[in-house]
């Protein structure tokens, strides 16, 4: 099998993505916390972090209940992330004048899918384990959540593209680099999260979907490293490499023995 396919490997790197874009929101957030971007920013690498923990939760694990329910936690979690993405485009790095929205009706339809994801089996109605893989069985909100889903990202790439017009070059540079990272990262998320497990019934893929943030992550931070995003000047960032660095190391060392601990407590 190849390497990159070793459970271990795989646990690994989710688990330093989900640390590495923590680190990324908090550093964000406290280089400037009176901004509502930086905010918003830091709310979506929070519910990211949530969406990453739930898949390891679900994967690396062999009791039915828990994989049940970290199963309805990750589409609570993609709930989240596709209401902040849709903020965060709209007001990164200026206020999309094209259009305007209720804010109530948008937190208030989040807020029911949420629920729907999380309480209930209308979305994720069983998870059944056959020969070691793990088959879904869906309820009618599914297709609610997926409709929510595609519709916020949608808006998000609409609302980062539609603004390029208007940009002044520097922040045209970084809300490019935004929008790949994201473009690749989505993609590749609703790919092996939705389109896969839907026309195919196999989640197989779905544990590599944290593995998709890598593309985001690189693009956020060669924004920072070189047209300063979100305000971050040279000596800051040189700090948040140097912490993202560090913790690279640090993780190499324990991150092998802390699969086996979770794998075995779990």
């Amino acid at each position: 099998m190849p390497f990159l396919f070793f459970p271990q490997f795989i646990f690994s790197i989710s688990v330093i993505c989900s640390f590495l874009i923590l680190i990324l929101g908090i550093f964000v957030y406290l280089n400037n916390r009176k901004i509502l971007v930086n905010k918003i920013f830091f709310a979506l690498t929070l519910s990211t972090v949530f969406w990453v923990s739930s898949v390891i939760m679900r994967f690396y694990s062999d009791n039915q209940e828990i994989i049940l329910y970290s199963a309805r936690l990750s589409f609570a979690a993609a709930t989240l992330i596709g209401l902040f993405l849709f903020y965060f485009s709209y007001f990164f790095p200026v206020k999309n004048q094209n259009y305007q929205f209720k804010s109530g009706l948008i937190v208030i339809t989040a807020i029911i899918v949420f629920f729907l994801s999380l309480f209930t089996p209308y979305v994720v109605k069983n998870v059944e384990l056959i020969d070691g893989d793990q088959k879904d069985t869906y309820g009618f909100a599914y297709y609610i959540f997926t409709i929510y889903f595609l519709s916020f990202t949608g808006l998000t790439f609409f609302n980062l593209i539609s603004k390029h017009k208007i940009l002044p070059p520097l922040e045209l540079l970084q809300s490019r680099y935004i929008l790949i990272g994201l473009i690749i990262s989505v993609s590749l998320s609703l790919l092996t999260n939705l389109i896969i497990p839907i026309t195919t019934g196999i989640t197989y893929f779905a544990r590599f979907s944290p593995l998709t943030l890598i593309f985001f992550i690189f693009f956020t931070t060669l924004a920072i490293t070189k047209y300063h995003l979100f305000g971050i000047r040279v000596i800051l960032t040189e700090i948040l490499v140097g912490v993202m660095g560090i913790l690279l190391l640090i993780f190499s060392f324990l991150l092998p023995a802390g699969y086996r601990v979770f794998a075995i407590g779990v």
